[in-house]
């Protein structure tokens, strides 16, 4: 199939973000196999999830004398144009089977829906039919997680991509915080360890043991005064004998001094 399609693409008016919009291109492909097959065709699966092998068919159903090729598009960003339904018209028609469908989960063109009125054999089945189908796939029908497509044709990201960066922001902040928790609680030795491992005690030193008081020094004006004796009467008389000897001897060689007792 070729892909000129995608050259001049118009963004949706309303893209969607629910459990069909995040079904990868095999999922989406089963899925509508199984509806088919509930409406009572033999399914036949060709594409396998984008791997076209018989000219961008992705199922073949067969009922009676029916014979439909089916092509599955999973296109949320961007409406699908005409020149798909064109495509596989050409691909029936070398199939030689008696319709065509393009189902996708997203919208299509005006000139797409146009071309399809026009071409009866021809049947597109856009994102709302879908998800009347498996309506348990759908959004809530207040639509919170859409949003309307810029004016200058930029995609804005759904709030729900929004808030999953959020929330993948803060998961990223705590593990990065458990991360240093963990690593802070790895660098601590183990208490049992701690608790085993022999305490290294400091030697005593040995007790000082007070020197005794020194005696006071006793001072020259507190130490007893020598006894005194009184000299004997022997003693005396022999002192006053010299005492007038001397006496005697001073009047002879110094006249001039009166020594009178």
């Amino acid at each position: 199939m070729a892909s000129h399609w995608r050259r001049g693409r118009t963004p949706v008016t309303h893209r969607r973000d629910d459990k069909l919009a995040r079904l990868n291109p095999s999922a989406f492909e089963a899925l509508i196999a199984e509806h088919y097959r509930g409406q009572g065709y033999q399914v036949e699966r060709v594409g396998h999830g984008g791997a076209h092998f018989d000219g961008g068919i992705d199922l073949k159903l067969r009922r009676g004398d029916e014979y439909i090729v089916v092509q599955c598009k999973r296109e949320n960003a961007y409406k699908v144009t005409h020149n798909v339904g064109h495509e596989l018209i050409g691909v029936m028609c070398t199939q030689g089977a008696t319709g065509a469908i393009v189902v996708n989960a997203g919208e299509f063109t005006e000139h797409a829906r146009e071309s399809a009125q026009n071409e009866r054999r021809l049947t597109l089945v856009d994102g709302d039919e879908v998800r009347r189908w498996f309506p348990e796939l759908a959004s809530p029908a207040s639509e919170p997680q859409w949003e309307r497509v810029s004016a200058g044709g930029r995609t804005p990201r759904p709030r729900s991509s929004r808030r999953r960066g959020d929330e993948g922001v803060k998961a990223a902040f705590a593990f990065a915080g458990l991360i240093a928790l963990l690593m802070w609680q790895c660098s601590r030795p183990d208490p049992e360890v701690r608790g085993a491992r022999p305490q290294h005690t400091a030697a005593r030193p040995a007790p000082i043991v007070a020197a005794p008081p020194a005696r006071p020094r006793v001072e020259a004006a507190q130490q007893p005064a020598h006894r005194i004796t009184t000299p004997s009467g022997q003693t005396m008389e022999e002192w006053e004998r010299r005492n007038r000897e001397s006496m005697e001897i001073l009047r002879e060689t110094t006249p001039e001094i009166d020594l009178a007792p």
